[in-house]
């Protein structure tokens, strides 16, 4: 945990936080945004030997390069997810304005709040981008990952890659000819995050924005968190 979770002033700003999302926060539709990254090394790391041969471990002391995943998320759904190598602010933006934009088209006149956390990338998020004037951005309060639903959601999504490639792992070990192990690594990377993603119901995003309002007392009493 870290040491500046439970400042004071961390907590007068995670009470600001949710006596605005037990008020304010209710009559608007809140969009969870982050994002997460993952490897080819991030498979189950457990199985079983056969019968008669002892259990022993292949490992590896290189990761490989990382994939990040950008998402949006709302009570009613996963909105918009997409891969990139790198995140950084421009990228966050064109990402913001692009949900902004689907969200404006599916569900127009809404009055939509964009949140996420204040991430390098994304604490250069801009007003501007957005699609419609009655969108807005809010940052969430610092050391607060349990106000930030989405969360919930990459820890599914983690553990559908981490199966995916645990079944495809003879797939992930034999690099095919005409592609270099690196390209052939990452498209693999791009379909267990594709198949995973299908997996994220309507009702797994019901739930995570629920949970969040668990935490709501705890953090209006300044209670450590």
């Amino acid at each position: 945990m870290p040491v500046d979770r439970n400042r004071a002033d961390v907590k007068q700003l995670r009470r600001r936080y949710a006596l605005w999302l037990q008020s304010e926060g209710t009559t608007l539709t809140r969009y969870y945004i982050d994002e997460t990254n993952f490897n080819v090394w991030c498979s189950r790391s457990f199985g079983r030997a056969k019968r008669g041969a002892p259990a022993c471990r292949l490992s590896t002391s290189a990761k490989g390069a990382n994939v990040k995943v950008i998402a949006c998320m709302s009570a009613n759904g996963l909105v918009h997810w997409t891969i990139a190598d790198k995140v950084h602010w421009a990228v966050f933006n064109d990402f913001l304005a692009e949900v902004s934009r689907k969200v404006s088209q599916q569900e127009p006149g809404i009055q939509a709040v964009f949140l996420f956390d204040n991430a390098p990338a994304q604490s250069r998020a801009e007003q501007a981008v957005l699609a419609a004037s009655d969108h807005t951005v809010k940052w969430l309060s610092p050391y607060s990952p349990f106000f930030n639903p989405i969360e919930e959601l990459f820890s599914k999504f983690k553990a559908g890659v981490k199966g995916f490639l645990s079944e495809r792992r003879d797939d992930l070990l034999t690099t095919p000819g005409g592609i270099s192990k690196k390209e052939h690594r990452r498209a693999l990377l791009v379909e267990a995050a594709g198949r995973s993603m299908q997996h994220i119901q309507r009702v797994d995003c019901a739930a995570y924005d629920r949970h969040n309002y668990t935490f709501v007392q705890a953090a209006l009493d300044c209670l450590d968190m």
